[in-house]
């Protein structure tokens, strides 16, 4: 589903980007990625390209598989008989209005992902059992909850927390902080 132009776009980010940067950003290691990233999506080629077109690719393979799923597939592909199914999509939705409303296309994407991933299990039996298996051994693991970081904290009450308009505040002032840190 990509056109020529497309893929020819794509290829020439990382040649034309070449030039943007400083090697000593591509090291590899997993340094940067205590500050969010393993590559600098500022300064770095690899960051670069991540932020732009492999989540622009991403993003366009899941909203082209959603948009097929019910045109060419079955109209009522998100709508589900079983009350576990039926359970989880209602718990992972009112989780991905909660906590994505900084940002209408994320929203989008966390929807879309939501339908194709219960969808599955849904309509494959294979899928089914494993989709299964898997939550109920995740819960059992981890019944405790994952630890996370004070900067993974610090970035969810930023991104996560609140209504739309405190979101954005919250967003503006984290924007100013980090040009004030990058100058």
């Amino acid at each position: 589903y990509w056109t020529l132009q497309e893929l020819k776009s794509i290829n020439e980010f990382m040649q034309k980007s070449k030039i943007m940067i400083g090697a000593q950003y591509e090291d590899g290691d997993n340094k940067n990625r205590d500050n969010g990233f393993k590559f600098s999506p500022y300064f770095t080629v690899k960051g670069k390209y991540f932020q732009g077109p492999i989540k622009q690719m991403i993003r366009k393979a899941i909203y082209m598989t959603e948009k097929l799923m019910i045109l060419k597939y079955d109209k009522d592909a998100f709508i589900y008989d079983d009350p576990r199914l039926k359970r989880l999509d209602e718990y992972s939705n009112a989780y991905i209005e909660k906590h994505f409303r900084h940002a209408e296309y994320k929203l989008e994407f966390m929807h879309q992902i939501r339908h194709i991933v219960i969808f599955m299990a849904k309509e494959d039996p294979y899928y089914t059992n494993v989709f299964f298996n898997f939550i109920n051994k995740f819960v059992v693991e981890f019944k405790d909850g994952i630890e996370m970081t004070e900067k993974e904290l610090a970035t969810f009450e930023i991104w996560h927390i609140g209504d739309y308009h405190e979101i954005r505040d919250k967003q503006e002032e984290y924007n100013k902080q980090r040009k004030k840190d990058i100058a």
